[in-house]
């Protein structure tokens, strides 16, 4: 092949055509990086793969799995949303609540999924959310034992922060 492609100058070797177009192209893009691939894109045409994907969108583990995606999502936006509030870089506490009931969520959506690599990423991730809503707590408690204002508690005027 290689002979004839030296041999022949004229004519070029047509690079490799995925079957997966536009939207079809796009959509399995997403679901490959994001791991919720049904099938391997590339396992057949794209009926076939366009079918397997409605299927597994009407399973009741997909349905909980992109809430729990969702609710993970959410604390960015949050997150968002306070910083530019306070017109500064802020992570909440609201975003480590969230940061956990997301992990626990999808930690349970790997164990309905026999999904190892997930399970022992989501498990490990919640260590961390425990631990950093410890510190936060556990800071608050010394402030208040402290006699010291305690950021984002009740205010002078009997109000919460975030």
């Amino acid at each position: 092949m290689l002979r004839q492609v030296i041999d022949r100058p004229d004519r070029r070797r047509e690079p490799h055509r995925c079957r997966l177009t536009g939207r079809a192209a796009a959509v399995a893009a997403v679901l490959c990086t994001t791991g919720l691939a049904p099938v391997p894109v590339w396992a057949g045409d794209g009926a076939t793969w366009s079918r397997a994907f409605w299927a597994n969108v009407w399973n009741p583990w997909f349905v909980f799995g992109m809430v729990a995606q969702g609710v993970f999502f959410m604390r960015f936006v949050i997150q968002w949303i306070v910083s530019e509030r306070r017109r500064e870089s802020t992570i909440p506490v609201s975003f480590w609540y969230l940061s956990l009931i997301g992990a626990l969520g999808t930690f349970v959506y790997a164990v309905g999924r026999a999904d190892p690599v997930i399970m022992i990423a989501q498990l490990l991730a919640c260590f961390i959310y425990i631990r950093n809503l410890m510190l936060i707590h556990n800071l608050a408690r010394r402030r208040r034992l402290a006699g010291l204002p305690v950021p984002g508690g009740p205010s002078r005027s009997g109000t919460t922060g975030v």
